[in-house]
Protein backbone atom coordinates (compact mmCIF):
# COMPACT_ATOMS: atom_id res chain seq x y z
CA UNK A 1 0.00 0.00 0.00
CA UNK A 2 2.88 2.39 0.65
CA UNK A 3 4.34 2.31 -2.70
CA UNK A 4 6.91 4.88 -2.88
CA UNK A 5 7.26 5.38 0.85
CA UNK A 6 9.96 2.84 2.11
CA UNK A 7 9.64 1.68 5.66
CA UNK A 8 12.34 3.57 7.62
CA UNK A 9 10.56 6.92 5.66
CA UNK A 10 7.62 5.56 6.96
CA UNK A 11 8.58 5.02 10.34
CA UNK A 12 9.94 8.41 10.58
CA UNK A 13 6.69 9.72 9.53
CA UNK A 14 4.91 8.13 12.11
CA UNK A 15 7.14 9.03 14.71
CA UNK A 16 7.28 12.75 14.17
CA UNK A 17 3.32 12.81 14.78
CA UNK A 18 3.69 10.55 17.60
CA UNK A 19 6.47 12.55 18.96
CA UNK A 20 3.92 14.93 20.50
CA UNK A 21 1.35 12.35 21.31
CA UNK A 22 1.53 13.54 25.20
CA UNK A 23 -0.01 16.88 24.02
CA UNK A 24 -3.57 17.61 23.63
CA UNK A 25 -4.91 17.77 20.40
CA UNK A 26 -1.22 18.86 19.42
CA UNK A 27 -0.89 19.87 15.88
CA UNK A 28 0.72 17.65 12.86
CA UNK A 29 2.87 19.22 10.55
CA UNK A 30 1.25 20.32 6.95
CA UNK A 31 1.80 17.39 4.01
CA UNK A 32 4.04 19.90 2.24
CA UNK A 33 6.33 19.97 5.42
CA UNK A 34 6.55 16.34 6.03
CA UNK A 35 6.82 15.69 2.76
CA UNK A 36 9.86 18.16 2.17
CA UNK A 37 11.23 16.76 5.30
CA UNK A 38 11.22 13.38 4.88
CA UNK A 39 11.96 13.46 0.97
CA UNK A 40 9.03 12.27 -0.38
CA UNK A 41 6.55 13.15 -2.61
CA UNK A 42 3.13 15.10 -1.48
CA UNK A 43 0.71 12.12 -2.65
CA UNK A 44 2.59 9.82 -0.28
CA UNK A 45 2.76 12.25 2.57
CA UNK A 46 -0.36 12.47 2.40
CA UNK A 47 -1.29 8.79 2.34
CA UNK A 48 0.75 8.62 5.04
CA UNK A 49 -1.57 10.52 7.23
CA UNK A 50 -4.70 8.94 6.12
CA UNK A 51 -3.21 5.82 7.32
CA UNK A 52 -2.49 7.04 10.76
CA UNK A 53 -6.20 8.76 10.65
CA UNK A 54 -7.46 5.71 9.75
CA UNK A 55 -5.79 3.72 12.48
CA UNK A 56 -7.49 6.31 15.09
CA UNK A 57 -3.57 7.84 15.85
CA UNK A 58 -4.46 11.27 14.44
CA UNK A 59 -7.96 12.88 13.24
CA UNK A 60 -8.33 15.28 10.68
CA UNK A 61 -10.07 18.73 10.94
CA UNK A 62 -11.59 20.16 7.28
CA UNK A 63 -10.09 23.48 6.53
CA UNK A 64 -7.59 23.27 10.05
CA UNK A 65 -5.11 20.30 9.50
CA UNK A 66 -4.32 17.29 11.05
CA UNK A 67 -3.98 16.71 14.86
CA UNK A 68 -3.37 14.18 17.58
CA UNK A 69 -5.72 11.95 18.60
CA UNK A 70 -6.89 11.81 22.33
CA UNK A 71 -8.62 13.74 24.46
CA UNK A 72 -9.87 16.40 22.17
CA UNK A 73 -12.91 15.41 20.38
CA UNK A 74 -12.88 16.70 16.28
CA UNK A 75 -11.71 20.65 17.15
Amino acid sequence: MRRDLGPVQFAGLVSKVGGSAGELAARVPSILSLAQEHGVSHRTAAHALTTLRDEGLIISVRGKGYYVAGGASGR
